[in-house]
């Protein structure tokens, strides 16, 4: 369980929540643009963009949850269980694991259009990392300041997808969300008209009625319909700081607590929310158990050198003592 969510335009940012029942070892990871990226059956690529993200590093592999590169395209895996399917290795197709390929892209292209071309090429492969490792299903979302892309690997085959939305949650595939935001094409953020019966004057009571029918459960369809809606009425005052904020709170739209989604002996909750700013190239993330956000600042480190750098989450939970 997962949402992420892009903006365009001149306060353009990139973020998502990461929802899980466990920690999987994230921390903050920045990849040089001189660390050897070795892939399984591609050429290693030993010179390439910057990158900034959260993930775990498995043999010295950045194995990344989400990631941005120093031009600013951005990418995010999110969960797409019984739907993914990964295939065998195919001759004269660019056979990459699903998560290689969000370095592939991210060291090598600068911008979604770029790439559209190289997608169709890609095969992906049922190969996971090493044999401690499984592989998980997962469908992509690929954006920059501009637009964004959707790519599923099903059992019907690869699939790419403009995403005018801008949004991405879990199962099904997009094209079921595509169909099910036609059900909620009358919220507004307004004051709702009376269109059953113009002899009666209805008592519209309270604010926020133009919203009524905006889901509030956590199911993917209603996270991505809750995230697209809250994305559109959304307004940002270009001023990065302000705007941050303002970006951590649509993200806490469609947050979840732990408890409320129970899973066997566990519960899904929003471990992490991250935010890169398409404007200062700057990371930003904050966790469940801190309202503090962290800010990484990818262009104030040494981004020649040839060796990962780590940065652990932080988890500290503080509070201002404003009457002390």
């Amino acid at each position: 369980m997962c949402t992420c969510i892009n903006i365009t335009g001149r306060s353009g940012f990139f973020g998502r929540t990461l929802d899980l029942d466990y920690s999987f070892n994230e921390k903050v990871i920045i990849t040089p643009r001189n660390y050897i990226i070795d892939f399984k059956f591609e050429k290693s690529i030993f010179s390439h963009y910057a990158i900034v993200g959260i993930g775990t590093i498995v043999e010295n592999f950045p194995l990344y949850a989400e990631a941005s590169n120093e031009h600013g395209l951005s990418i995010a895996y999110l969960n797409f269980n019984s739907f993914a399917r990964y295939n065998e290795i195919k001759k004269d197709r660019l056979n990459l694991a699903v998560y290689e390929v969000g370095l592939f892209f991210l060291s090598k292209y600068k911008n979604v259009d770029q790439i559209k071309n190289e997608i169709e090429k890609i095969n992906i492969i049922n190969i996971p990392y090493n044999d401690k490792t499984s592989l998980t299903d997962l469908h992509i979302m690929i954006a920059d300041n501009k637009e964004s892309i959707v790519i599923e690997q099903t059992s019907h085959g690869l699939k790419v997808y403009e995403n005018k939305y801008n949004v991405l949650t879990n199962n099904p595939e997009f094209s079921f969300h595509e169909n099910n935001l036609s059900r909620y094409i009358g919220l507004s953020n307004l004051s709702p008209i009376n269109n059953i019966d113009k002899c009666i004057d209805f008592n519209v009571y309270s604010l926020g009625f133009g919203a009524i029918g905006l889901p509030g459960d956590y199911s993917s369809p209603s996270r991505f319909v809750r995230a697209f809606f809250n994305k559109s009425n959304t307004i940002f005052d270009d001023d990065e700081k302000k705007d941050v904020c303002t970006f951590f709170k649509l993200l806490d739209s469609v947050s979840i607590i732990k408890g409320l989604v129970k899973v066997e002996d566990s519960y899904h909750y929003t471990i992490y929310s991250s935010c890169f700013s398409y404007q200062s190239k700057t990371f930003y993330y904050k966790t469940y158990n801190s309202n503090k956000i962290y800010k990484i600042d990818m262009l104030n480190k040494d981004l020649t050198q040839k060796t990962l750098i780590e940065m652990t989450i932080n988890e500290n939970i503080e509070f201002i003592e404003q009457n002390s």
